[in-house]
């Protein structure tokens, strides 16, 4: 059987399927001599197997069909056959192989011959369920601290170890930064480490079974008594390994970052760190302070600038400051006050109601404050009703 490559590792050439993925390829026959076929059928099979404690077993896929039936092989050189199947689009768990379990896919292929034995082959093609690191839950930081005292009765004295990454989700081949502080009170040489570590969960019959085994490490120097390391961003790169496995019901595959302090004579005192080995990297985004410091085109972290220059240059980019209201004599001048006690006589003279001509409609309020400034508009004449 000869599949079709949909994708590939980097380290190697194995076909590589997701959820809903077209799966091409063909039988190759090399017949002795001629026969007849009654029929080609094809079996794709995936499943999650857990072999221990009893077995327990979460399908995946099923597929059977007849590819063709009744053909004749005349036997002069090799024949082909094609076959081709769809993926189903519910969400498939990424290939693994574990201590107690795995999940993994095949194809089978039975060739019936007439008045002959049949014939079976399988091939293995794997499966990753795409995990994307761009979810917020991804992208923030995780941190932890510890301390133990050590020494007879406690007398020695503690050694304090924090730690902390930038980030929860990584991709496979990416460089793990790691800042952590250790800080040795204690009257013995301690030595920090970290590793990154697997942990395989297996669930059969109400049973749980776990491994844990780390896939890389990285080894600090020693710390003598009274003294304090730092490490500001410590590199441990990550290998090419299974993405995390969190969608199985009875296979778990977890990872974790491991920072300890060996201490002689004594447990190791050790923090863990959750992670998720992902397959789509995150997408970086720009932030509004970055935004804001690539439009300014000033480095403001230079060390260079003081805290005077910073300030004035950050005064300089702010707009200018709104001019105030107006006052009320600006907006009513003297005549047009004259004018509307000259026509409120006119109407006392008159007689006139003061409902027929409403006052409150000819001198108009202050303007509302806004950041645009309109222009004055003049206020209307009183008008008066002489009888």
């Amino acid at each position: 059987i000869v599949l079709g490559k949909r994708k590939t590792r980097a380290n190697g050439s194995r076909p590589l399927y997701s959820d809903g993925d077209l799966v091409s390829g063909r039988v190759v026959l090399k017949a002795s001599g001629a026969l007849r076929l009654r029929a080609v059928r094809l079996t794709a099979r995936g499943a999650a197997c857990v072999r221990c404690t009893g077995g327990q077993e979460q399908r995946y896929l099923h597929l059977d069909t007849c590819l063709l039936g009744g053909e004749f092989v005349d036997g002069i050189g090799p024949c082909s056959f094609s076959l081709c199947f769809h993926l189903t689009f519910r969400i498939l768990a990424s290939s693994f192989r574990g201590r107690y379990g795995d999940i993994s896919y095949y194809v089978h292929v039975e060739l019936q011959c007439q008045g002959r034995r049949t014939y079976r082959v399988q091939r293995q093609f794997f499966v990753v369920q795409h995990v994307d690191l761009s979810t917020p839950g991804l992208q923030s930081s995780v941190a932890a601290t510890g301390e133990k005292t050590v020494g007879i009765w406690k007398m020695s004295g503690p050694v304090s170890l924090s730690a902390k990454i930038n980030r929860r989700g990584y991709c496979p081949g990416e460089m793990l930064r790691i800042h952590a502080e250790v800080e040795n009170c204690s009257s013995r040489l301690v030595v920090p480490q970290t590793s990154l570590c697997q942990k395989q969960t297996f669930l059969a019959h109400g049973r749980t079974l776990t491994y844990t085994h780390a896939v890389a490490a990285v080894r600090g120097e020693s710390i003598p008594s009274g003294k304090r390391e730092y490490w500001d961003g410590q590199p441990l790169p990550i290998p090419n390994v299974t993405p995390s496995v969190l969608d199985c019901n009875i296979i778990r595959v977890e990872y974790f970052l491991k920072v300890s302090v060996n201490i002689p004579g004594s447990t190791k005192l050790s923090v863990k760190l959750p992670l998720v080995l992902g397959t789509i990297p995150s997408q970086p985004c720009r932030s509004r302070t970055s935004s804001f410091t690539s439009q300014s085109s000033i480095p403001l972290l230079h060390p260079l600038w003081t805290t005077i220059n910073l300030a004035l240059h950050l005064r300089s980019l702010l707009p200018e400051p709104l001019e105030e209201p107006p006052s009320y004599s600006e907006v009513v001048t003297e005549e047009q006050r004259r004018l509307y006690l000259h026509g409120v006589e006119l109407q006392e003279d008159a007689n006139i109601p003061c409902l027929s001509c409403p006052q409150e409609f000819l001198l108009q309020p202050p303007p509302l404050y806004s950041e645009v400034r309109c222009a004055q508009v003049p206020l209307p004449l009183p008008v008066c009703h002489i009888a």
